[in-house]
C-alpha cells in the first residue's frame, strides 16, 4: 500500500525511480543523487521532470552524499536505492565494504538497500563480489535476477537487509502482474 517513506536514490538517469515513489506516496521524503547536473537537465527536458518536483536532488556523488549522512545521524532512511550506471558498471566507490558499511548506519531498522547492476550469471565475478561484500555488512543479503535465462547480461538486483525477507510473495506478484521470469 502506498505509505510516506523516506528514500534515497543514488543515480538520476532518467528519475524514473524517484517519479515513481514520489508520485503515488505524497508528503514523502524522496531525495535523488546525481553527480552531473547535465543528467538532471536532460531529466527536465526529455522525461518530464518538473521544475517544482518534490523530490530533493543533491548534485554530487553518492559516496560522499551517504557518507555526509552518517556522519550527521538524523532520521534514517526506509530505502535506498543503488542505480548508478558508468556504462554496463556501477562505479567503484559505490562497491566497497566501507560503503556499505555508511549504508547500513542511515538505513531504518527496517530499511532495505536496494544495488541495481548488470552482469552474467555464469561469468558473475562482479555480482558474486557485490553479494559477498553486502554479506559482511547486512545480515541478509538477496540476489534478484530480472531473467531465467542465466546465458546472457541481465539486470540483477542486490539486496541487502537488516532481517531475513520473505521474498516468495513478491516474486509470485510480479510474476501475476508482469510476466516477471526472474527470480531470487
Amino acid at each position: 500500500e502506498p505509505q510516506r517513506i523516506r528514500a534515497s536514490v543514488i543515480g538520476g538517469g532518467g528519475f524514473v525511480y524517484p517519479r515513481y515513489l514520489e508520485l503515488p506516496r505524497p508528503g514523502s521524503y524522496i531525495e535523488t543523487v546525481e553527480i552531473d547536473p547535465a543528467v538532471t537537465e536532460a531529466a527536465h527536458a526529455a522525461f518530464g521532470l518538473p521544475r517544482d518536483t518534490q523530490i530533493a536532488i543533491y548534485e554530487m556523488d553518492g559516496r560522499n552524499r551517504i557518507e555526509d549522512l552518517a556522519r550527521t545521524g538524523g532520521e534514517k532512511f526506509d530505502c535506498i536505492f543503488g542505480d548508478s550506471f558508468n556504462q554496463y558498471s556501477v562505479p567503484f566507490q559505490l562497491t566497497t565494504l566501507e560503503f556499505d558499511q555508511r549504508v547500513y548506519e542511515v538505513l531504518a531498522d527496517d530499511g532495505m538497500y536496494f544495488m541495481n547492476l548488470i552482469e552474467s550469471m555464469q561469468r558473475g565475478p562482479f555480482l558474486g563480489s557485490v553479494v559477498r561484500t553486502m554479506r559482511l555488512v547486512f545480515p541478509a543479503v538477496y540476489a534478484i535476477r530480472t531473467d531465467a535465462a542465466e546465458s546472457r547480461r541481465d539486470t540483477f538486483v542486490v539486496l541487502g537487509s537488516k532481517r531475513p525477507l520473505d521474498l516468495g510473495a513478491v516474486t509470485q506478484r510480479l510474476r501475476a502482474q508482469y510476466n516477471f521470469r526472474g527470480g531470487v
